[in-house]
């Protein structure tokens, strides 16, 4: 069975709080512009009429390979700029949610698209972080040679992606939470140490990096009730992930009670923030 095609909407380095905008910059972050093009198989910028970015060369060369378009939306009133801003930027994740259910997630950070009321919604939910557990291509490493990278290593790829992916449903189809929580754990282990081996045998380095990841919850449901639980955030080790890393340990992370900007119901996840490590291979 073919894949089912994932996308991400990505953002110039800017942050909005209350009514200002600072945009870092007017290119996407390098280093994160390699993590999506390993992990997602479309990228959308979203446009609008209020601040116009160009796009880059790096821009213009993924958009001609057809892996980056632009989403233009139009903002017609008065109020508030930075606000409309940035609800434009959601409006526009939400128009590709609603089109293709459970496909597309939004970047966040940063280095991303970073707005003080991003966590403003009324739906409950959790986050689900792998610290120092993911091997990325270096800043440096030029884009033609992830996508090779990309195209060699797909089964590895595709494989921790669906791991993540399926980590909500998994457990809340299960009888027992707990037990499927810790097999879930091991096959992202598995996962993740599969896709490091493979990348260390690369003839370019790589970056340990963390992956957050944001789920909605039911109300009222079994994991629901456990995720309730891990407010304070709950850590899982992955002894056979760390081994290959040195420094601190690798580990699965759980932290519920997580408030977001409400999207259509979904089982994956509909937001990410990547964090990047010192450690280079």
């Amino acid at each position: 069975m073919k894949a089912k095609t994932r996308g991400i909407v990505v953002s110039v380095p800017l942050a909005v709080a209350g009514g200002s905008i600072q945009i870092v910059s007017t290119a996407l972050d390098p280093q994160e512009l390699r993590y999506s093009l390993l992990f997602w198989d479309e990228l959308v910028r979203p446009q609008n009429n209020l601040i116009h970015i160009e796009p880059g060369a790096i821009e213009k060369f993924l958009m001609d390979a057809g892996i980056l378009r632009m989403r233009s939306l139009r903002f017609e009133g008065s109020g508030d700029m930075a606000q409309a801003f940035a609800q434009m930027h959601i409006e526009a994740f939400r128009q590709l949610d609603s089109e293709s259910p459970g496909t597309w997630s939004l970047a966040t950070g940063p280095q991303s698209f970073n707005w003080d009321n991003l966590g403003g919604g009324n739906r409950d939910g959790f986050a689900l972080e792998l610290v120092r557990a993911i091997p990325v291509p270096d800043v440096d490493v030029p884009l033609e040679e992830v996508l090779e990278f990309k195209a060699k290593r797909h089964p590895e790829l595709l494989a921790l992606r669906a791991e993540v992916d399926s980590f909500s449903l998994s457990i809340s189809k299960s009888e027992n939470i707990e037990a499927e929580l810790q097999k879930k754990k091991e096959f992202i282990e598995k996962a993740c140490h599969d896709l490091l081996a493979v990348g260390m045998e690369w003839k370019f380095p790589i970056r340990i990096s963390d992956l957050k990841c944001s789920f909605e919850l039911n109300p009222g449901t079994a994991i629901a009730a456990m995720m309730g639980g891990y407010a304070a955030g709950s850590l899982l080790a992955m002894p056979t992930l760390s081994a290959m890393i040195t420094g601190a340990a690798s580990v699965l992370k759980i932290t519920g009670d997580f408030k977001r900007q409400p999207v259509m119901p979904r089982s994956t996840p509909y937001q990410y923030v990547y964090n990047f490590h010192k450690e280079v291979f």
